[in-house]
């Protein structure tokens, strides 16, 4: 049963700042329940054109825990964007590989019928009780061309990235870093035959909090 537990972390709330259009990221969590068994609700948003919140996903997960250090996540996630939503069905595994390493890789099936998936590690380095380094690395694939979304198949995009925290407390966070984007593959070729950019690499300002 579930536990009498609830949770909210704002992990990232960040610009990135550099050449072109700022860009806002949204990614937080509410977590209910406790022991092996808990609903998840992720939100994560932004804009790659303004300041503002112009898409948002929202993932809502049963999970169970599989070990001490991993968890299994069943799911749907839901798309808002300009244009017309999307829902997928959405399964994935989070855990800890290492001390301070975690790593997490989520698959998804749209309503289509489309088969993605992300990865990501997020190493945690304590420099001082104060500060906190966070590297991370974030790999996109799809299973088949989707143009609608203008995806190739295979590898479709990688993001490396680091951030410097600084606790003001032990419920909120300031950071900055830098991230580096870059799409790959036959991903790659839509965007530039389209006249888009295929890499990008920003500065990052933000902060974090939890309750």
């Amino acid at each position: 049963a579930l536990e009498d537990a609830v949770g909210l972390e704002v992990d990232l709330l960040e610009v990135h700042l550099g050449k072109g259009d700022d860009h806002l990221l949204l990614d937080s969590t509410l977590t209910v329940g406790g022991g092996k068994d808990q609903l998840i609700v992720k939100l994560t948003g932004g804009s790659d054109t303004r300041t503002s919140f112009d898409d948002a996903q929202v993932q809502g997960f049963y999970s169970r825990s599989l070990s001490e250090k991993a968890a299994l996540h069943l799911g749907v996630r839901h798309d808002m964007r300009a244009g017309s939503d999307l829902t997928y069905g959405a399964a994935g595994v989070v855990g800890e590989v290492l001390p301070g390493l975690e790593a997490e890789h989520y698959f998804y099936v749209s309503q289509n019928g489309d088969l993605t998936g992300a990865a990501q590690l997020l190493l945690g380095v304590g420099l001082t009780p104060r500060l906190l380094l966070e590297p991370r690395l974030a790999v996109g694939w799809s299973a088949q061309d989707v143009p609608a979304e203008d995806l190739g198949s295979g590898l479709t995009d990688i993001q490396a990235s680091v951030r410097l925290r600084r606790s003001l407390g032990e419920n909120f966070n300031v950071y900055t870093g830098v991230v580096h984007e870059r799409l790959l593959g036959s991903t790659r070729e839509i965007a530039l035959s389209a006249g888009e950019p295929s890499r990008v690499t920003r500065a990052i300002v933000g902060f974090g909090f939890s309750f």
